[in-house]
């Protein structure tokens, strides 16, 4: 039964990925099975290899005590060094999708939070660079989004006009569209 958050603040909690119980890995392994099993995500085959450990840090979005959804802050070996990806690998509960209606909270969209987290987890880090990204080339949405973020979080996100190799394998999958904080320089080979 799909529960209607429409009307109550979620909670995020950021873990490094070793801290996490044996309940968060039971959860987050059932959500990625759950995905992974129904191939109805587009990009289901991600998360067939998904190692938690390998995360530098999970955020789980919860109702209560309840997983909603999770996201991760990954460091992989092509980025480089000190170069982290928020947002990574953001699943939702298939038993806690929104039944209709605005994905906010009193204007505050649902997400933020986790982002903001994430966001200030890294800057502990001292990053050289931190970044999310999307496949698709369309920003008309994300330009909206992030500068609603900005103005919530007093940050500084902006969308490439671009997209950037972040990984190694074909343009569709690996050719990226970044969002990041606007005074950090953008490591990554532009697509030409």
């Amino acid at each position: 039964m799909p529960l209607k958050t429409n009307y109550q603040k979620l909670k995020s909690l950021t873990l490094n990925s070793n801290k996490l119980t044996d309940i968060h890995l039971e959860k987050i392994n059932e959500i990625i099975k759950s995905v992974v099993n129904s191939k109805k995500d587009e990009y289901w085959k991600n998360y067939i290899d998904y190692k938690i450990g390998d995360q530098t840090a999970i955020t789980l979005l919860l109702d209560n005590n309840d997983i909603v959804a999770f996201s991760s802050i990954v460091n992989k070996k092509f980025y480089g060094e000190n170069v982290y990806r928020i947002f990574n690998r953001f699943l939702i509960n298939q038993d806690y999708r929104e039944s209709g209606g605005s994905k906010t909270y009193f204007g505050e969209h649902r997400f933020f939070e986790m982002i903001n987290q994430q966001y200030l987890y890294v800057q502990q880090l001292n990053p050289k660079f931190v970044f999310m990204s999307r496949q698709r080339k369309n920003t008309r949405w994300l330009n909206y989004y992030f500068d609603k973020f900005n103005k919530t979080y007093g940050a500084d996100f902006v969308v490439s006009k671009n997209q950037y190799r972040i990984c190694d394998g074909s343009d569709y999958d690996c050719c990226q569209t970044l969002i990041y904080p606007k005074e950090m320089k953008i490591p990554f080979e532009k697509k030409v």
